[in-house]
């Protein structure tokens, strides 16, 4: 038999909005701008690989991935609602 993982829901992310780009498509300059706002926060990264790796394919993300994407916000600013 092989290992069962307890799924989650996208909604249990804490997340607001997702900037994705390609090379040299501006998203960093929006990101760079977006900065300046004191209520607006990013990941410490400059490129959060969540999407592209860890949930990547994935109908439904593991809920030990989710906790760990979360826990990176605890404590930080409040976010804009």
């Amino acid at each position: 038999l092989g290992n069962a993982w307890e799924l989650a829901d996208w909604a249990e992310l804490t997340l607001d909005l997702a900037i994705v780009g390609v090379d040299r498509c501006g998203s960093t300059s929006l990101r760079r701008n977006l900065e300046r706002h004191p209520e607006i926060q990013f990941s410490e990264q400059d490129y959060d690989y969540f999407f592209g790796t860890v949930a990547q394919h994935r109908i439904l993300p593991l809920r030990r991935h989710v906790e760990h994407f979360n826990s990176r916000w605890e404590g930080t600013a409040p976010r804009i609602r």
